[in-house]
């Protein structure tokens, strides 16, 4: 019915003219995921270069911290969506 919310449990199909859904294309991982993850990501390696540079051994650390944080992120979202795909 128009104007009712579409239901979380309804599986959207592809329709003649109308573009696939992220999760129909297989992109399930959001970009904005993406984007918060690699600059989770960057953020690291500016702390441990920065570290590097100050001779700041708990900078640095931190650093490498944040970039194993985000590559763990970035690990669990490739396989929650080779999941979905099956």
């Amino acid at each position: 019915m128009l104007g009712e919310p579409a239901r979380a449990d309804k599986k959207l199909t592809a329709q003649p003219g109308r573009s696939k859904s992220i999760e129909e294309s297989g992109l399930s991982m959001g970009i904005g995921d993406k984007i918060k993850n690699e600059a989770e990501h960057l953020a690291g390696k500016a702390k441990e270069a920065a570290g590097n540079v100050t001779n700041n051994d708990d900078l640095k650390a931190e650093g490498l911290k944040d970039q194993v944080a985000a590559d763990a992120k970035k690990v669990g979202e490739s396989v929650k969506d080779e999941f979905k795909k099956d």
